[in-house]
């Protein structure tokens, strides 16, 4: 019997202590429902402040809960959140950016009831008309999302109403032309970061400040889908250096409270792509200790090859909507073409600004055609007509002429002797072919940048005129 009585009397207190554990919070919103343990928290951290709002949406009292509360002060708001441990309420942390800011202070009420699992409340700014936001939890631990916004009249009718999820915004009105559209895009949903300032509230705001990440064109790019932790800001860099050139005016940054896409890391940096509004996007780099800790992020891999640009054009770092320029490339330019993306060369640029950014792929070839008459001899003089041309695989072809009016006309040239500049070795010898044309190719070492031509009789002897080309 008394053994049957203790096991009774442990059962018991077990039950008492689950019941406490996962209690529930009869008085869940009101500021006169504020707990006392909030209110010194709030007293502490934010002195002469006054609560305007309490909201516990789940009416939890227990490790799971997320509680809110609203203060104010002159013209400034703020959200602050709570947890609950060890049976008393403790700070999580606060966003003033979710409350508007106005001489008076927001409410927090109890939403409508959100169905299984699931926790609401809503955030009421007490204009004329009234707005309210609905944030939805949708299972205990996870953040508070924006779900509705809505504007009634001081008669509760309604105005506006915009239904959001994570890939539109649903917009119904009856105040303007545009009675019921659908926007696609995304924006910050998330209560801990999100900003009502920011947040597109009309058609015309959702027009031009909603977007969504493109699909890329096929090419050499693979984008990733990277969830970013919400409220940072990252300055952004068209190469993977600091000293590289940064656009937006040298001001470029990136809000992780947008989508960014990714495309893979090299050294410190990652490759992203993000919206800066409707019309435009940037491809820069970030550093990558801004990724998630636990992203998935592979190392860029680009088959680097030497181009030149066959026009004046400009590099963009927005090839798939903008095509703003940031910086302008001319013609003969050379370049390192790192990858392609569909009608678009990814090159870098290193001569002047050092920058990456893309061509289009009809403004860069892999070969160079240099003009002989637009490469005189070190004395000024044009010594030989046709075309040299360096390939990228470290090829070079020769295809040239004597020049007819040159100081070398009437001179029995028997070959054309091609050195390296700066190793004198010979790298090939040209001779004339029966319409005195001197046609010729070899391979050159990866180091090579500059040759000489000289020009030799029969008798091996070496005219003076010495012509140099460098790429």
């Amino acid at each position: 019997m008394k053994r049957w009585l203790l096991v009774m009397i442990i059962s018991l207190v077990c039950l008492l202590t689950a019941v406490s554990a996962f209690a529930y919070d009869d008085n869940t919103a009101g500021v006169e429902n504020t707990p006392d343990d909030v209110r010194s928290i709030l007293t502490s951290r934010w002195p002469e402040w006054e609560i305007t709002g309490w909201v516990n949406p789940a009416g939890l009292r227990s490790s799971s809960a997320c509680a809110f509360a609203a203060i104010h002060k002159d013209r400034s708001n703020t959200l602050v959140a709570f947890g609950y441990k060890d049976g008393h309420w403790v700070y999580k942390w606060s966003n003033a950016g979710a409350l508007s800011q106005r001489a008076y202070g927001m409410q927090l009420l109890e939403g409508t009831d959100g169905g299984k699992s699931q926790a609401r409340f809503v955030i009421r700014e007490l204009t004329s008309p009234t707005t309210e936001t609905v944030w939805t939890q949708s299972r205990s631990g996870q953040p508070f999302l924006l779900t509705s916004y809505i504007v009634h009249d001081t008669d509760s009718s309604i105005l506006e109403t915009l239904t959001v999820n994570a890939e539109n915004i649903q917009y119904q009105g009856w105040r303007t032309e545009e009675r019921k559209v659908s926007f696609r895009g995304t924006t910050q949903r998330d209560l801990r970061y999100f900003s009502w300032s920011a947040f597109p509230k009309t058609p015309d705001e959702l027009r031009t400040g909603l977007t969504a990440a493109p699909e890329i064109p096929s090419g050499d790019l693979e984008a990733l889908d990277i969830k970013f932790t919400g409220g940072k800001r990252y300055d952004v860099f068209s190469a993977p250096d600091r000293s590289s050139l940064r656009g937006g005016n040298g001001k470029a940054r990136v809000s992780t409270n947008g989508w960014i896409q990714v495309f893979g890391t090299e050294n410190d940096w990652a490759l992203i792509q993000y919206s800066i509004d409707a019309s435009h996007y940037r491809f820069g780099y970030i550093s990558s200790k801004a990724l998630p800790k636990k992203a998935n992020v592979p190392a860029l891999s680009f088959n680097a090859v030497d181009a030149w640009t066959t026009t004046a054009v400009s590099l963009t770092d927005d090839p798939l909507y903008s095509g703003s320029e940031l910086l302008f490339l001319q013609e003969g330019l050379h370049v390192t073409w790192l990858a392609t993306l569909g009608e678009w060369a990814y090159v870098e640029v290193s001569s002047g600004d050092w920058a990456r950014g893309f061509v289009p792929l009809s403004s860069v070839t892999t070969s160079q055609e240099i003009d002989m008459e637009n490469n005189p001899s070190e004395g000024g003089e044009i010594v030989y007509d046709g075309v040299v041309t360096v390939f990228h695989d470290d090829r070079i072809e020769f295809e040239l002429h004597i020049a007819e009016s040159g100081p070398l006309a009437s001179s029995e040239v028997s070959q054309i002797r091609v050195t390296d500049t700066f190793g004198d070795s010979v790298l090939a010898i040209l001779s004339p072919d029966s319409y005195g044309t001197y046609y010729g190719n070899c391979s050159l070492g990866g180091d090579v940048t500059s040759i000489t031509l000289t020009a030799v009789d029969d008798a091996g002897t070496a005219y003076s005129q010495i012509v140099r080309i460098e790429w």
